[in-house]
């Protein structure tokens, strides 16, 4: 955390203005935490559309699946959630997982679903190979509100200090996913980075 460094007034320090070391620490933790914060980074990463691999004991969550889902809006969706399983390199299995009604979809293919339209691509980065003996996993697609999504994760953003005299602090988060964790984070700090050239450009332009 960079210090002000600015020349404190008379004015300031007969009324006791100048604030310290700690209590600029402090402002700027409720700020990486600050609602606003949190949901946009949320929302830049698409973490209303969460994924989960289906194993033969446990479905886990993870941030790197066979698939991805393109909806530009789930509001209409939240709360619903849907299986896919990968046929082909063209085609998949598509479960509604609430009315239990499956269909074969192709990968790219726009269709709806509880009346919004998504579309389901492939992985690009996962790498596996449908010729092999070994069976792709069953993703498991959830739509969570960005809203409830935020107050978990500023729950479960964690700041410490480990000096009381260093302007360096810790930032971690507990997560089920510990790349989705990563991912998350170094977002945040992007973006609490942003807001602090545009508050900086703001008011040099006043």
């Amino acid at each position: 955390i960079k210090e002000d460094n600015s020349i404190a007034t008379a004015s300031d320090l007969l009324y006791n203005k100048v604030s310290s070391k700690t209590k600029s620490i402090e402002n700027k933790e409720l700020m990486i935490k600050s609602f606003p914060l949190v949901y946009r980074t949320l929302q830049d990463l698409r973490f209303d559309i969460s994924y989960y691999i289906e194993g033969n004991i446990k479905t886990s969550e993870t941030y790197t699946t066979p698939i991805h889902v393109i909806c530009p809006n789930t509001e209409e969706i939240i709360g619903r959630e849907i299986s896919v399983k990968v046929i082909d390199v063209n085609s998949f299995f598509f479960l509604d997982m609430q009315l239990q009604e499956e269909t074969i979809r192709q990968f790219g293919e726009k269709f709806f679903f509880n009346g919004v339209e998504i579309s389901v691509i492939k992985n690009s980065l996962f790498h596996f190979d449908i010729d092999s003996d070994s069976e792709l996993p069953r993703t498991i697609v959830k739509f969570y509100d960005l809203r409830y999504l935020t107050q978990v994760y500023q729950r479960n953003i964690v700041i410490t200090q480990k000096d009381r005299e260093s302007t360096v602090i810790n930032i971690s988060i507990l997560s089920k996913d510990q790349q989705k964790g990563s991912v998350f984070l170094n977002k945040l700090i992007e973006n609490y980075i942003n807001n602090e050239v545009e508050e900086k450009n703001i008011a040099s332009i006043n």
